[in-house]
């Protein structure tokens, strides 16, 4: 492959984690917040943000040694936890509010100024 086609391809790459971090910052913030009551919110954030953490520093290890014995030894595992996140994601989502608003559009409450 060209180089300027590998640089192309990493920037592209680069560009869609962002974007990616951008969606997931707007939604996981209330979704946590949904889930503490006043007096744990801040220990559900600070899990939150450490669960975050955890992975951004185990990701790159976890992938390079998945990629060392394959194609198939990374992609194995990504789908299954794409599976278990679909499934996590559609049993959660009747029991947090946050996840059946859209992203900014006030809730009731609010829309009418009482909230």
């Amino acid at each position: 492959m060209p180089s300027a086609f590998g640089v192309c391809l990493a920037l592209a790459a680069v560009v869609l984690v962002t974007l990616g971090e951008l969606i997931q910052s707007l939604i996981v913030s209330p979704i946590v917040n949904d889930c503490a009551t006043a007096t744990s919110r801040g220990r559900y954030n600070s899990l939150s943000q450490m669960a975050f953490s955890i992975g951004d520093v185990v990701t790159p290890a976890l992938m390079t040694t998945l990629l060392a014995h394959g194609p198939a030894a990374a992609w194995i595992p990504m789908a299954a936890l794409a599976a278990a996140n679909m499934l996590g994601i559609a049993l959660l989502a009747g029991h947090l509010p946050a996840m059946r608003r859209r992203v900014n559009h006030p809730a009731p409450a609010e829309a009418d100024g009482r909230g």
